[in-house]
């Protein structure tokens, strides 16, 4: 478990350090501030999909081995449950970020 968390916060780490150096160049314009929102809240939502799927597929493994332990069927379905959750969640906020950049331009 330490070996996952030690390997996300290094990818979490490089992830950021790539948007923040994107984000130091110089802005000119209004439009290039929300460009630049725009491809962090891209890339957000591109990790959050991958850690989802990821869940659906440790929720879904987790389920297949219960072997009808009704506790571990439980966690599973939830695992499950809160992963959908998660994408719709994305989805939705997607939908708010487009919005808002209409009405800005």
């Amino acid at each position: 478990m330490q070996k996952k968390i030690k390997n996300l916060s290094i990818f979490t780490t490089a992830l950021l350090a790539s948007i923040y150096k994107k984000a130091d160049a110089a802005t000119d314009s209004l439009a290039d501030i929300i460009g630049i929102l725009q491809n962090v809240v891209d890339w957000a939502q591109v990790f959050f999909y991958v850690i989802a799927v990821l869940y659906i597929i440790l929720g879904a493994w987790d389920y297949l081995n219960s072997g009808g332990d009704e506790g571990k069927v439980k966690d599973a379905k939830n695992k499950l449950l809160y992963s959908l959750v998660a994408i719709a969640i994305a989805v939705i906020a997607g939908g708010v970020v487009n919005i808002v950049v209409t009405f800005v331009n």
